[in-house]
């Protein structure tokens, strides 16, 4: 989970850096003959090639957090009524890891099970319910 702030924050504060160092030049550090232009454009191409800071950032706090330990799928299922979750932490039982990867074919967590249905992970489980799916699902799991 840290990879992306990691990534993010040396890649702005190269681009911060380059940016101050045009500053320096009074502006003249666009100027190709100081080379500081290239520095500019490097360090701003890398927040791109580290697939836009912006868009980690959602991707982290929209979507990551709130998934910790698949507390997300268990809050919207408790918000369906369904209150029969076996919750297995995977990252404490490596045997059940391994077991949850075989059978899902998957190796993010969670995965989620539905009856004897794999319905996939969170996405997939948000996904169901966006598109009115995943309370015909249960339904068909109730009787």
């Amino acid at each position: 989970m840290l990879t992306p702030i990691i990534k993010a924050y040396f890649t702005d504060m190269g681009s911060e850096c380059a940016n101050l160092a045009v500053q320096t030049y009074g502006g003249h550090g666009f100027i190709r003959e100081n080379g500081v232009e290239q520095f500019v454009r490097d360090a701003r191409i890398t927040q791109l090639y580290e697939g836009t800071n912006g868009i980690q950032a959602l991707d982290l706090v929209g979507r990551k957090l709130p998934m910790k330990g698949g507390q997300a799928a268990q809050r919207l299922l408790d918000e369906k009524g369904i209150t029969d979750v076996e919750l297995v932490r995977v990252d404490l039982e490596p045997a059940r890891r391994a077991e949850m990867m075989q059978r899902s074919g998957r190796t993010s967590v969670p995965q989620i099970w539905i009856g004897g249905r794999h319905v996939g992970g969170y996405s997939d489980l948000q996904a169901l319910e966006r598109d009115g799916a995943l309370d015909r699902l249960l339904e068909t799991e109730r009787t």
